[in-house]
């Protein structure tokens, strides 16, 4: 049932990026094999400096997560690199270990949902990102280094 939800939820992300823009590229496994993606998809890379650099070129990097918003590590890995994020919005906004307790929808990353993508794509596309990104960076280094979860780690313990 998880993988399914995940399988149906990831194409509904990608037929709404494909309505902004064909200028593309879908990362990950079994892309390829769902053939209006397959022409933008690419074999998942796990070479550091090829995801840094896909996080840096990319105008937009989608962050869509069927479970409610938690902070991925590749978000943090594209903020870090001064790539943009936009996410979707969540039911758990500011609460423990989700994205927006430390983030901010437009003041470090784009927030979408099913109903507005287009238009917040769209705007993000041609808006200054340059100011979202720079925060974003402040609050990663500020709040997201391993030696901060080293620290929350050793205070959990306690």
């Amino acid at each position: 049932v998880h993988e399914y939800a995940r399988f149906l939820n990831r194409h509904a992300a990608a037929q709404h990026i494909l309505t902004v823009s064909q200028n593309v590229e879908f990362w990950g496994l079994h892309w390829d094999e769902w053939p209006v993606v397959a022409p933008y998809s690419r074999p998942f890379n796990d070479s550091p400096d090829e995801l840094l650099n896909l996080y840096q070129r990319s105008r937009i990097n989608v962050h869509d997560n069927i479970y409610g918003f938690a902070l991925h590590s590749r978000v943090l890995e594209a903020m870090a690199v001064g790539g943009f994020v936009m996410a979707h919005e969540s039911p758990h906004y500011g609460k423990a270990g989700q994205m927006t307790e430390t983030f901010e929808p437009d003041v470090h990353f784009g927030q979408y949902n099913a109903e507005n993508f287009a238009e917040e794509a769209s705007y993000w596309l041609h808006a200054d990102r340059q100011r979202p990104v720079s925060e974003a960076r402040k609050v990663n280094r500020d709040r997201h280094l391993w030696k901060h979860r080293a620290q929350q780690i050793l205070n959990d313990l306690k």
